[in-house]
């Protein structure tokens, strides 16, 4: 997206987030979510149940990749990760499988957010006890 398509993106998201959007900021998210963001962001290989070969070794990292950009996303998008900290995980996206300490942020995010889940309290187990990961 060019810059400016990013900036009312982002405008639009902090007024639907105050409550105070109107009719046209709800345009420019569905025009984003619906139609650009599924585009770019589309998994990279189909449903196992569709697929005739394993995928890649290359393609099951690029896969676990997306799903933590959905995470970290969502995260940001809730606050539960900083500014500072979602700059930083996409400086460094290509290297979390390889270095996972660099979710540590994430994952603390990830824990404050499932601690204040009423419908789901189980879920926060699924978590590593200290909330961090070995370097």
């Amino acid at each position: 997206m060019a810059s400016s398509a990013v900036k009312t993106f982002v405008s639009s998201c902090r007024r639907f987030s105050d409550g105070s959007s109107d009719a046209e900021d709800i345009s420019n998210l569905r025009e984003v979510t619906e139609i650009r963001m599924p585009l770019h962001y589309r998994m990279p290989f189909p449903e196992p149940v569709m697929l005739e070969q394993q995928p890649s070794a290359e393609d099951q990292q690029r896969h676990l990749r997306g799903l933590w950009h959905e995470l970290v996303q969502h995260l940001r998008d809730l606050r539960y990760l900083t500014e500072k900290e979602f700059v930083r995980y996409h400086q460094q996206k290509k290297h979390i499988l390889a270095k996972p300490y660099l979710l540590n942020p994430v994952l603390e995010a990830a824990n404050c957010y499932l601690q204040e889940e009423k419908e789901w309290p189980e879920l926060a187990v699924l978590l590593p006890a200290s909330g961090t990961v070995d370097r």
